[in-house]
């Protein structure tokens, strides 16, 4: 499973229905983080990649069909909040 996981990770920028993108948050996040969330820095590099790719990513709307989950999960859930959550606003 980890290696499917891992493959799939890549093509989050091309994920046209959100279905691997989803199951990557699925995968990555199986239960929500303490409050306040760890730092960017602090998560693993899969967890990295993965909100990296969303807050990079070209169509909003695969955020905001994520956003339900992200936000239960206690992650940022807007594409500016994850800019500004990995440190990249402004620049993606």
């Amino acid at each position: 499973m980890r290696e499917a996981l891992d493959a799939c990770l890549p093509r989050i920028v091309w994920d046209s229905s959100g279905l691997r993108t989803r199951k990557a948050i699925q995968e990555l996040f199986p239960a929500p983080l303490p409050h306040p969330a760890p730092r960017y820095a602090d998560l693993t590099a899969a967890q990295q990649q993965l909100l990296g790719d969303l807050a990079g990513h070209r169509h909003a709307w695969l955020i905001r069909l994520s956003a339900d989950r992200l936000r239960d999960l206690g992650l940022p859930h807007t594409q500016e909040a994850l800019q500004s959550y990995i440190g990249t606003h402004g620049t993606a």
